[in-house]
């Protein structure tokens, strides 16, 4: 396994002094933790506190993503990086501009911080920093992946006390759980931190998550000991710092302790006022706790603890190998594009495919395969309107999430060459083919933004499978980058036919 050069985020022989020594980590009891939640709750403006307390029970609605507000938004956390920028993002700045300036990457953050750019600008900049502190200053500018971690980093992952549930919450939520006695004290907290880190970002990938946010459950129903112990305590110091760094939106929490005896150690890894009023406590056994849980639309059947405290880890250490085999599978042989989605919007039908068939559109080869034998022979007729949605459900049959009839639905072979919504995209785009190429290089860049703003604003998403942690296929909506690297693609395509 890769052993990546980085700097420790304490020295090890600190890691369990680092609570009270160097972070000054001093653990409250459940009724003093619970008498700050009350003055945290009673201190927000009425509206504020209503509208956590929506997201917390799965009704909140994310913001609406229109082109000019999100183009406002990132203007505007330019702006804040101007003034706020750090060492850590200098240096990722000198090895590779594009990546700290990418869309994507600062939208994520952005969406994490409900579009506030000065906070959304901290939490960029910390997040730099605690990269650096995990793997090291040259790997800032790198997506880390599984090969990236140490054994123990590893060790820490397959332990279990982190996960990712294999099903979403009633709301869509991806779902975490933390279960702190299954943490191996043998590692240390920072191979905990860096095995949080890839799980996050692996679960953030998909925008529907920083849209919709995470669930997280702190599940601990063991019977309390005289207090925490200085490794536990060390972690939550450092689980503060990495929780206000990650580019994840905290939707909520769910504490599950045996009764209130204990420390609610959790807690501590929550700084701001907002994100304290979004805890919920839970005491009581197992079973107590899951029908607790249950009742805020989680799906205890795949929580890893049974009603009778019995432990299941098959699906997460699934997942962990899944992790792996993408990753090595994406070293060897570069996976190609596949398509996502989000869930049908009411739009009226597109023109009948037949008739957009006949034109023959120059555009068709981005989404059909290069093989012969995938392609649709002469006076073969498209699929009606109800057969491309059938077929759609069928190809990912467990996700929540599915193409509506105009939506471009990006992968290879005549079943998304043909797709209606897809047929429509090539005619939009062969439309404005002689302005795009008489367009200079800007022009070109601006006129893409455009076209991509203009879909979306007619209802049009653009979607591609994903397998998820469990090996499940998965509609999941694709970001601005990759549909306008998908634009520039076609009018490609096009030119040189035009040239043939």
């Amino acid at each position: 396994m890769q052993e990546s050069t980085r700097s420790p985020i304490v020295p090890k022989e600190k890691t369990h002094d680092v609570a009270s020594k160097e972070q000054s980590y001093v653990p409250l009891r459940i009724d003093e933790s619970e008498r700050m939640l009350a003055q945290a709750m009673s201190s927000l403006p009425t509206a504020e506190r209503d509208k956590i307390i929506e997201e917390v029970h799965g009704v909140y609605k994310p913001i609406e993503e229109e082109a000019g507000f999100v183009s406002k938004k990132l203007a505007a956390l330019d702006s804040e990086i101007s003034m706020q920028k750090n060492d850590a993002y200098e240096i990722a700045l000198k090895q590779n501009r594009s990546f700290v300036e990418d869309y994507d990457f600062r939208l994520m953050f952005l969406r994490s911080e409900g579009f506030v750019a000065s906070a959304a600008c901290n939490r960029m900049m910390q997040f730099l920093k605690l990269k650096q502190i995990y793997f090291g200053e040259g790997k800032i500018t790198k997506d880390i992946t599984f090969l990236d971690l140490s054994e123990d980093d590893i060790l820490s992952l397959r332990t279990g006390a982190i996960q990712v549930l294999s099903e979403k919450d009633r709301s869509g939520r991806a779902v975490v759980a933390v279960l702190p006695s299954l943490w191996n004290q043998q590692q240390t907290p920072e191979n905990m931190m860096r095995a949080s880190y890839l799980l996050e970002m692996s679960l953030i990938r998909d925008p529907d998550v920083q849209k919709r946010g995470v669930v997280y459950i702190y599940y601990d129903t063991k019977p309390y000991n005289s207090g925490l112990s200085a490794p536990d305590a060390a972690m939550v110091s450092l689980a503060k710092i990495h929780k206000a760094s990650m580019p994840v939106r905290y939707a909520a929490y769910h504490i599950c302790l045996r009764d209130r005896s204990g420390y609610h150690s959790i807690g501590h890894a929550i700084s701001k006022k907002e994100d304290i009023v979004k805890g919920i406590s839970h005491y009581g056994d197992d079973k107590e706790c899951l029908l607790k849980l249950q009742g805020f639309g989680i799906l205890v059947s795949c929580f890893p603890i049974n009603s009778e405290g019995t432990m299941n880890l098959d699906a997460h250490l699934e997942w962990v190998q899944q992790q792996k085999e993408d990753v090595i599978a994406e070293t060897t042989h570069p996976r190609s594009t596949r398509g996502s989605t989000i869930k049908s919007s009411n739009v009226a039908a597109l023109p009948a495919p037949q008739q957009q068939l006949q034109r023959r559109d120059t555009l068709e080869s981005i989404f059909a395969d290069d093989s012969e034998e995938d392609m649709l022979v002469d006076g073969s007729q498209p699929p009606s309107d109800e057969a491309a949605l059938a077929r759609a459900a069928e190809m990912a049959p467990r996700s929540a999430l599915q193409p509506a009839i105009i939506d471009v639905v990006l992968g290879r072979g005549r079943w998304f060459q043909y797709f209606p919504g897809n047929i429509s995209f090539r005619e939009f785009l062969e439309e404005r083919d002689v302005e795009y190429n008489e367009a200079s290089r800007t022009d070109k860049v601006n006129m893409t933004k455009s076209i991509v703003a203009e879909l979306r604003a007619s209802g049009r998403r653009f979607l591609k499978l994903e397998r998820n942690q469990r090996g499940s296929d998965m509609w999941i909506e694709v970001g601005d980058k990759e549909i306008y690297k998908k634009v520039s693609q076609c009018y490609r395509t096009v030119r040189k036919k035009d040239r043939n």
